[in-house]
């Protein structure tokens, strides 16, 4: 069968048709390409304020500021470690440090345990330690608590039982249970190797 030209000929409808899908699709491609632009815009905007940002940051001395107050924040905390060569070291520390308060204040009966295992605790050494004693009064005891609070060192309350009884004619009891930032301080190299060098 043979196509005649006169079956190439468009409809008016077709041709409206085709002219509908035309608009169609050019809308669709404007409404992608304005999409794309708005990205692209947004974009720009938020690089241009992290630019204005950087270059804010960069003429002031904000980064040496930080840097000051980090190695200033730092050292304040090492000094609050309780550093040793050793955990034992730092358990006998902790030990006279306690004995010591608790003698101050006339505390009676005092018991110390210190375990000398350091456990890893928020990336912190630690050692845990109980005590117990027997005080003249009761304030005595909040005399501890302020020495404690005020301790030049990390010192940890976790729990503790105050223990007084109308019938016992013995001074009050005191039982506690609490923690201590460790650092355990590597030895000297420089010093062991002259210690090693002398004859």
């Amino acid at each position: 069968m043979k196509l005649a030209p006169d079956d190439f000929e468009m409809t008016p409808l077709a041709a409206y048709g085709l002219l509908l899908i035309a608009c169609v699709l050019g809308f669709l491609g404007l409404e992608r390409f304005a999409d794309a632009e708005a990205a692209q815009e947004r974009r720009l905007a938020t690089a241009q304020t992290e630019l204005a940002t950087l270059a804010s940051i960069r003429e002031t001395d904000h980064w040496t500021d930080r840097l000051t107050q980090s190695q200033t924040a730092r050292q304040a905390l090492q000094s609050e470690l309780w550093t040793g060569a050793t955990a034992g070291v730092i358990a006998a520390e902790l030990q006279q440090a306690l004995r010591s308060i608790a003698g101050d204040l006339k505390f009676e009966q005092i018991q110390i345990r210190v375990d000398p295992d350091p456990v890893e605790n928020d990336a912190v050494m630690q050692l845990s330690f109980e005590m117990s004693a027997r005080a003249v009064s009761s304030k005595d005891f909040a005399d501890f608590f302020e020495t404690i609070a005020t301790y030049p060192k990390i010192l940890i309350v976790d729990e503790f039982d105050f223990a007084q009884s109308l019938r016992d004619r013995r001074p009050p009891r005191l039982a506690m249970r609490g923690r201590i930032a460790v650092q355990i301080a590597a030895p000297d190299a420089g010093a062991n190797a002259q210690a090693g060098g002398r004859p």
